[in-house]
């Protein structure tokens, strides 16, 4: 995945089943910068399962998203993983949304205080996770 995109903004995605490792689904020719787009066929493929893994590529080696969480909530994801071109991996878990103006608006405050993007997402998300159902944590070998 990260040969495939490297160079690139664009993220590729596979859905794995949690107990059997086998793909489910993939994501392999987005056209669209930061975003999968959850096609007819992957809707499908997914649909009622709760035990599926899945990773993404962040091109831009930032943490996980708003949105990222808020679709492990709405997909019933069991684990995610955003495989970060720099090399970083951050596992992420979700059961509850989280509100995306909240995120931002933290996300701001960070950056306002000095912060870089990559630590301003990182501390908006661990302020996050005091009033919501999250969690993540970097994948250290």
């Amino acid at each position: 995945m990260l040969q495939h995109r490297s160079g690139t903004k664009i993220e590729d995605m596979y859905w794995i089943d949690g107990d059997t490792g086998e793909i489910v689904a993939s994501a392999l020719n987005e056209q669209q910068e930061s975003a999968v787009k959850y096609s007819n066929a992957i809707k499908k493929a997914i649909k009622g399962k709760t035990n599926l893994v899945t990773m993404h590529t962040h091109p831009s080696s930032m943490p996980p998203s708003g949105a990222d969480f808020n679709s492990a909530v709405e997909h019933e994801y069991m684990i995610s993983l955003v495989l970060c071109h720099d090399g970083k991996i951050i596992q992420y878990v979700a059961n509850e949304r989280i509100p995306i103006y909240i995120y931002e608006r933290y996300v701001s405050e960070f950056k306002t205080e000095g912060l870089d993007e990559y630590n301003a997402q990182w501390e908006a998300l661990v302020k996050l996770k005091k009033s919501y159902d999250i969690d993540f944590w970097e994948v250290r070998p």
